[in-house]
């Protein structure tokens, strides 16, 4: 099976997902810890759970 090239949506190297993906929903992550990373990233980020990927506006990439 092929894997889809893959971007982050986060803060953190581990916050990635394939392009055809979407940005997570940090109630359905069960580590307390790993949620607040998600849900301080997403707020960061200034993205939405379950935001589509492809919906994301870009302004900055970094190679």
């Amino acid at each position: 099976s092929a894997i889809q090239p893959q971007v982050s949506w986060g803060t953190s190297p581990e916050m990635v997902v394939g392009v055809e993906g979407a940005v997570p929903d940090p109630a359905k992550e069960e580590d307390p810890i790993k949620r607040e990373g998600i849900v301080r990233a997403l707020k960061y980020m200034g993205l939405q759970p379950n935001q589509k990927i492809t919906d994301i506006k870009l302004d900055r990439v970094f190679i």
